[in-house]
């Protein structure tokens, strides 16, 4: 985007790193891990997808400094040429667009069941998107500061609810460890790898980083700080309520919360306080995939970004009318997981062996 902006600090960076990850995942994977694993062992799963992540977040920021290239644009168009970097650009708009939509109607959906249920789930989706989208059409220093803003207020209200609900926790839930082998790190993998979802957007958020900007700190720090988050919620939502029972459920983080109240404040039920403060991490989410869709629209074809609001925000909520229920949402999310696992191992690399290739050809 041709604008002034001030460079991404190594701060905003390492925040932002944690904001993209932590979305629907972080109220899902204790389900999604235990189906796959059928085992309590989905804390050592999730720390080896951590580790796995992290390398290819290093290997992302390896390939745009080898070539010397500012975001995955640039990068696809030295790789692949000018027509087929915009068909693979107008891909990745798609992309960002489902996943703007998905996480508008999963957060639609939990509003829906856990808060305000007369409320129409398509007019949630809509005004979370037409937000999102005017904070997306802003300049990329707002919406830092906006998850600057926002995140420490969630984390606070996370690890004060893990805190209070801490001595529900039964150690014998977590026991054996390892009694199905080395399944955590083949098969738990996939599985846990998609709770890493959103760091993809480093493929666009490298731009607006300068030499002073510490991209190997940030991620190291962004990335174990997540897995340590998500360990520790999976360690206590199973530890709570056993992985047999968390298979069953669909929100499970939720249903950990509602197992427990807290007498002698003003709220004894932290199951809505959560979610009321989650909801901003929903809309810093979709505002964060539909600014990566008008950077690519901007960047790719000239369009600026409050025009391109206008047609990407209808293709979001169109995305978002697709499921009919919790289960659908699921299904939905499955496919976007896996689509995000290939632009952030895969793609890149695509990119770095053409380039890599096409500069011996030519030498």
């Amino acid at each position: 985007m041709e604008q002034k902006i001030d460079p991404i600090s190594t701060y905003q960076l390492t925040i932002l790193i944690i904001n993209c990850m932590l979305g629907v995942g972080f109220l899902v994977l204790p389900r999604k891990v235990t189906i796959v694993l059928d085992s309590p062992d989905g804390w050592i799963s999730l720390l080896f997808s951590g580790g796995v992540i992290l390398i290819a977040v290093l290997l992302l920021f390896y390939y745009f400094s080898k070539h010397n290239v500012k975001d995955i644009v640039e990068y696809s168009q030295l790789a692949f040429g000018n027509w087929l970097s915009k068909i693979l650009c107008v891909l990745l708009v798609v992309y960002f667009v489902a996943i703007a939509g998905y996480e508008a109607v999963a957060m639609s959906e939990m509003v829906r069941f856990f808060l305000l249920e007369t409320t129409p789930q398509m007019l949630v989706v809509f005004i979370i998107l037409v937000l999102a989208a005017y904070l997306a059409s802003s300049p990329v220093n707002t919406l830092i500061r906006i998850c600057v803003f926002f995140l420490p207020f969630c984390l606070v209200v996370v690890f004060f609810i893990f805190l209070s609900g801490a001595k529900e926790v039964n150690i014998n839930n977590l026991l054996p460890i390892l009694e199905t082998g080395f399944d955590p790190f083949t098969k738990g993998f996939f599985s846990t790898s998609l709770s890493y979802l959103g760091l993809e957007s480093l493929l666009i958020f490298t731009a607006f980083t300068s030499a002073k900007t510490k991209k190997v700190r940030a991620a190291i720090t962004g990335v174990a700080f997540t897995s340590i988050l998500y360990a520790i919620t999976y360690i206590i939502v199973v530890g709570t309520l056993s992985y047999q029972e968390v298979k069953t459920l669909t929100w499970p983080t939720i249903s950990f919360i509602q197992t427990f109240t807290i007498h002698g404040i003003f709220l004894e039920r932290l199951d809505s306080f959560l979610l009321s403060t989650w909801i901003l991490q929903f809309f810093t989410i979709c505002a964060i995939n539909l600014f990566n869709a008008c950077y690519i629209m901007e960047k790719t074809f000239s369009v600026k970004p409050f025009k391109t609001c206008f047609v990407l925000v209808p293709l979001a909520y169109l995305v978002a009318y697709i499921p009919r229920d919790s289960t659908e949402i699921v299904i939905l999310g499955n496919i976007v997981d896996r689509s995000g696992l290939f632009l952030l191992m895969v793609l890149p690399f695509l990119c770095f062996v053409t380039v890599m290739i096409k500069k011996k050809v030519t030498a």
